[in-house]
């Protein structure tokens, strides 16, 4: 035993015995263990105070996951109208959604899942529009429901947001462990970053499918990160099979990962294989009756687009306006808005640091991602003129489809633009001043309205 008391040759000692390469992949794991963790719990907090049902179309997502629970798979499967308990359930809270309820002020409301209240007399069954969904994740979900033997709406309500909290933080790791990224301080500390805005827990500690999506995108990139091999191929195959079927929001990623098989294999039928498992979601949702898949303003009946095309340009450009002010801050359910000057500060602070950015040389994979980017604003179109069609207005998209894609766009961030060490400092300290205020007069407003 040496003098210090540990091992020779064992990893006892410490950090001290090890190399320094294995010192620093140690210290690595140590950083992705300890930023997963704080922003784990930075959303659970936001899972346990937000009101019940607060989260936008939660009762329809919970509707979804109940149905897989409590009735005949092929029922589930096919659809059935929002059960009238969670319907009841919501109404005997307050709220600010249409579901006849009482206003947020007249008891009450945050942290109220926390709360043991009576369970709530049912209500008449309403239309679920979220039927129109691919139905992986509401199957899992239900599955852990069933498991756990949870019976009431609102305690599987808070159940459904503490798994997708788990999600995302399983989600993190991975994403924290894409080659070459994991060994860099600088993408983890712009993660951690991103990740606190409010708009960011909004989006994922809801009872949603949207966090299965962030999961499963850091899994697909961490699986293309590695070397490759034949089972590395069978595994982006698979991924890309399971991506659709938890949301359609999947196939910019979708598209991104086909184009890497192609520019690194060359090998066609692996691109062929993949887009075909890809597609597999639209037979499925054929037989449910859902002829677009997942799009429920695609399948009902819509509206003619009665105005010049200098108003459908403005409508259009006030969608995107909205999708994008609403990926820092969406205001629940009750869409509370944020400061105006707050938005213009999230705007200017954008374009900052879009101008001091530079291309990263060599730049990896940006064909891929022009690609995937490419098929996202495709998407992003055709469902704000969709959304326009059907309810009358622009602006009806919400920013928390962003964060679904959010591990594949912060490495395609990093892996097409670079900044000045001079400016990256700064950048990341700005940055991070206005999360803190953004977290400050995001739940400032959102307990005035809550208490």
């Amino acid at each position: 035993m040496s003098s210090n008391g540990s091992v020779p040759g064992s990893r006892l000692g410490g950090l001290g015995d090890l190399s320094h390469s294995e010192r620093s992949t140690v210290r690595c794991k140590l950083i992705v263990l300890s930023v997963a963790t704080i922003l784990t719990a930075r959303l659970l907090f936001h899972a346990v105070f937000v009101p019940a049902f607060e989260g936008p179309d939660e009762p329809y997502h919970l509707g979804r996951i109940a149905a897989f629970a409590d009735r005949p798979f092929l029922v589930a499967l096919r659809g059935v109208a929002l059960d009238g308990r969670i319907v009841g359930s919501v109404r005997a809270r307050p709220c600010g959604t249409s579901f006849g309820c009482l206003p947020f002020g007249s008891e009450p409301a945050a942290f109220n899942l926390l709360r043991q209240r009576r369970a709530a007399p049912p209500a008449s069954p309403v239309r679920n529009p979220e039927n129109n969904q691919p139905p992986l994740f509401y199957m899992l979900a239900a599955a852990a429901i069933r498991l756990s033997h949870l019976e009431e709406p609102e305690t599987r309500l808070l159940f459904v947001r503490i798994l997708n909290v788990l999600l995302v933080g399983v989600g993190l790791v991975l994403l924290l462990r894409v080659p070459p990224y994991r060994n860099t301080r600088v993408f983890a500390a712009c993660i951690s970053v991103a990740i606190l805005l409010p708009g960011a827990a909004e989006s994922l500690a809801r009872c949603s499918n949207d966090a299965s999506v962030f999961l499963w995108s850091a899994a697909t990139l961490l699986t293309l990160g590695r070397t490759w091999s034949p089972t590395k191929a069978v595994a982006v195959i698979c991924l890309l099979c399971v991506g659709p079927l938890l949301k359609l929001t999947a196939f910019p990623v979708v598209s991104f990962a086909l184009a890497v098989l192609w520019q690194e294999t060359k090998k066609r039928h692996l691109v062929l294989l993949g887009a075909a498992a890809s597609l597999l979601v639209f037979p499925l949702q054929l037989l449910r009756g859902w002829r677009w898949g997942g799009t429920y303003e695609l399948n009902r009946p819509a509206l003619a687009l009665l105005e010049t095309v200098a108003q459908t340009i403005i409508g259009f450009g006030r969608s995107v306006y909205t999708f994008v002010k609403t990926t820092f801050w969406l205001g629940g359910w009750s869409f509370f808005r944020a400061p105006l000057f707050l938005v213009g500060a999230y705007l200017a602070l954008l374009l900052i640091i879009a101008v001091r950015s530079r291309p990263r040389l060599p730049t990896r994979r940006l064909a891929a991602h022009v690609i995937g980017l490419g098929v996202a604003a495709l998407g992003f179109s055709i469902f704000a003129v969709a959304n326009r069609r059907f309810f009358g207005v622009w602006g009806g998209v919400g920013g928390w489809y962003a964060w679904s894609w959010f591990p594949w766009l912060a490495v395609a961030v990093y892996d097409t633009r670079t900044w000045r060490p001079t400016a990256l400092r700064p950048l990341l300290w700005s940055a991070a001043a206005f999360a803190g205020l953004a977290n400050l007069l995001y739940y400032k407003a959102a307990y005035a309205i809550y208490r």
